[in-house]
């Protein structure tokens, strides 16, 4: 092969599914942790990989030997899916052996892989002859591809209602790559060869599908993988994706008004184009489309919708951050309506014996006090629920003895009230308002608000600490200097006094005139030092010597 095939898109193709494999199957060897079902799908994803290595071997040196590798890898690789696939059939009712799909199964696999073997297909365009039996060889093909179809099939329809959400991705992507299979194959055993558009991009839609192999894995723990999936990766991923298919839905769009629009197909192209952009950047700004994706991704993707190591690593962040250092208790506030999507709140704390409101984000003020005793306190300080003022109005006998005060229910966009409860003591509460998109405010939610509510009720409390003993320290340190300064005051007085006695006797004493000078410069002297420790709160200036 001459080198302009390093710029055909089959090198491409294959290259991208030679990383996605071998990388998929380096994450699945260090958390494989035994089993048959893990040990099938490690060898299915590993013989995936040699089989698009081989044929971009076959694309780059054009050897007919490294084609027919190619060919018994992809055979190898799909009896392992097919094997996989078997695995995952449940047992039947005595356990003793598998159902009757998992013999049928078994032994249409037998039979078309030595077909196959028999009947081998033969590379695309004219880089082989072709052979007369080629037609067979490709009906092979299909067959493999249908038994996926339908071991995928019978999977799915035996699992259990609870299972079926953790084999989805499973079945969705196995489906997908068998379905180009079968049109792929199905057309050339039709036409007697392999398309070449077809094959070029045959490697690139079956790593495509490793994403979703990837989160069946970490749904599926009893297959003895274990697999981490970033909800960031993820995140990022699907806003990648959906902006690439937004971006080629409206380049299309601007192609057919180009090809149709006469003289104004070019105009209208590119303002089309512009309007794009602009929009999708108005998009990604957009905090409530953010929060419908991340929603979105943690709903479908994963077992449990938060992340806890990163959502707590953020809110202590939030918390010990330097714009927190200056306003705590409005930072305390973002970071509780940060966790459900909440775009304000208000914080009450407590005063001697009354909450008042102490700080708000995005949330009106509030003149009215509770005190200690009234209902809303007195239920969040006996119970420690968190309140979902929508629940409370449709169920209000869920919340028995709750009483809402009048301010509350005139807060506009109120919706969860928070305590915070610090050993049992509360400490204040939190009302936030309405989420940007709709949270299901299930177990895991509100074990999550408890949780931090209990966190920034102990740090708003540790930080008041620090406050009063600080204040404290401040009076010890007022009462000390007030002792050093009555006692210079005494020292300065008890002289004038004394010079005002002798004064009567002694005032026609030149001597003693003089004296009188002295001993009011050395006052007036000390009283200057005195009004500069005062302003400058230093230690006493005068040194200690002998007398």
């Amino acid at each position: 092969m001459n080198a302009s095939v390093f710029a055909e898109p089959a090198l491409w193709s294959f290259g991208f599914a030679v990383f996605g494999f071998a990388a998929f199957a380096v994450q699945l060897t260090l958390g494989w942790q035994g089993g048959a079902r893990a040990r099938w799908l490690l060898a299915a994803v590993v013989l995936s990989a040699g089989w698009v290595g081989a044929a971009l071997a076959f694309l780059i040196w054009g050897q007919s030997q490294l084609w027919w590798i190619s060919h018994w890898l992809d055979l190898a690789r799909t009896a392992a899916w097919a094997v996989f696939l078997l695995l995952l059939l449940p047992a039947t009712e005595d356990g003793a052996s598998k159902s009757s799909v998992f013999r049928w199964g078994l032994l249409s696999l037998v039979v078309l892989l030595i077909s196959a073997v028999l009947r081998p297909s033969v590379p695309p365009g004219d880089l082989l002859l072709q052979a007369e039996s080629v037609h067979t060889g490709y009906a092979v093909m299909v067959g493999l591809a249908i038994l996926i179809l339908v071991l995928l099939e019978q999977v799915w329809r035996n699992a259990p209602e609870a299972r079926r959400w953790a084999l989805k991705p499973l079945c969705m992507g196995l489906s997908a790559a068998s379905i180009y299979s079968l049109f792929m194959y199905a057309e050339a055993s039709l036409f007697g060869e392999l398309s070449p558009e077809l094959w070029r991009a045959y490697a690139a839609t079956q790593a495509l599908v490793i994403p979703f192999i990837a989160i069946a894995a970490a749904r599926n723990k009893q297959w003895t993988l274990n697999i981490h999936m970033s909800r960031q990766v993820i995140f990022h991923s699907t806003a990648l994706l959906a902006s690439g298919l937004y971006l080629l839905l409206a380049s299309a769009i601007g192609y057919y008004i180009r090809f149709f629009g006469g003289t104004w197909g070019g105009t209208l192209q590119a303002a089309l184009l512009f309007c794009a952009l602009l929009f999708l950047g108005m998009l990604f700004a957009s905090g409530t489309l953010r929060s419908k994706l991340r929603v979105f991704v943690n709903k479908n993707f994963f077992s449990y919708r938060y992340d806890y190591r990163e959502q707590w690593l953020r809110f202590t962040r939030l918390l010990s951050s330097r714009e927190a250092t200056a306003n705590l208790n409005e930072m305390s506030i973002r970071a509780l309506a940060d966790l459900v999507e909440s775009t304000g709140g208000t914080l009450f704390l407590q005063h001697e014996t009354v909450y008042r409101q102490a700080s708000r984000w995005n949330m009106p003020a509030v003149a009215e006090t509770e005190t200690s005793d009234s209902a809303l306190p007195g239920f969040l300080a006996r119970v420690g629920w968190i309140i979902n003022l929508e629940e409370f109005r449709e169920q209000p006998e869920r919340y028995e003895g709750l009483v809402l005060p009048d301010w509350l229910q005139r807060l506009e966009n109120a919706w969860l009230v928070l305590p915070l409860k610090n050993s049992d003591e509360l400490t204040g509460f939190v009302v936030l308002a309405t989420p940007r998109v709709k949270v299901d405010i299930n177990w895991e939610v509100l074990d999550l608000l408890k949780t931090t509510a209990s966190q920034t009720a102990s740090y708003l409390s540790h930080v008041s600490a620090a406050e009063a003993l600080m204040e404290a320290r401040k009076f010890d340190a007022f009462n000390r200097m007030s002792a050093f300064v009555v006692h210079d005051l005494k020292n300065l007085v008890a002289q004038l006094n004394l010079m005002i006695k002798n004064a009567e006797r002694h005032r026609d004493n030149p001597e003693f005139q003089r004296d009188m000078m002295d001993t009011v410069q050395h006052v007036v002297s000390r009283m200057n030092h005195l009004l500069l420790q005062l302003r400058s709160g230093a230690t006493p200036i005068e040194n200690a010597k002998s007398v």
